[in-house]
């Protein structure tokens, strides 16, 4: 099972370092916010959410070769208590938009993968004028 130790929660580039969790290595202060802002700075998220608890980690996801937020974050909680709290808020608003927030899992069944098909540039669909 030491295979799974390469699993990363993404390809952004981290500012600060990842510091491991407890030793047991659960996340379990941590939670996923997707549908951001592509302007949203990981400060603004990290605002965000200190209302529902002090932040020991928070980070907006990059492309490592633009440097262009990807949509979505990670913010992990000294108190996984406060995750509850932050989850069970119905909706979210930040810098405009209804964003998802979802306990973080390490297993990674909470979709993942895919390599970011979706939402690109969008293609040219041509139309045929006249």
């Amino acid at each position: 099972s030491s295979d799974l130790i390469e699993h990363r929660w993404g390809g952004g580039e981290a500012k600060g370092g990842v510091r491991p969790a407890a030793m047991g290595g659960d996340d379990g202060g941590k939670v996923y916010v997707g549908g951001l802002n592509f302007s949203t700075s990981t400060d603004a998220l990290k605002g965000h959410f200190e209302q529902f608890g002090r932040i020991s980690d928070c980070i907006v996801m990059t492309d490592k070769e633009t440097g262009r937020s990807r949509g979505f974050g990670f913010v992990t909680f000294e108190d996984p208590g406060s995750v509850n709290a932050a989850i069970a808020m119905p909706t979210h608003q930040l810098d405009g938009r209804t964003v998802s927030v979802k306990k973080a899992t390490r297993e990674g069944n909470s979709g993942g993968g895919g390599g970011g098909k979706w939402g690109g540039k969008g293609g040219g669909g041509g139309g045929g004028g006249g």
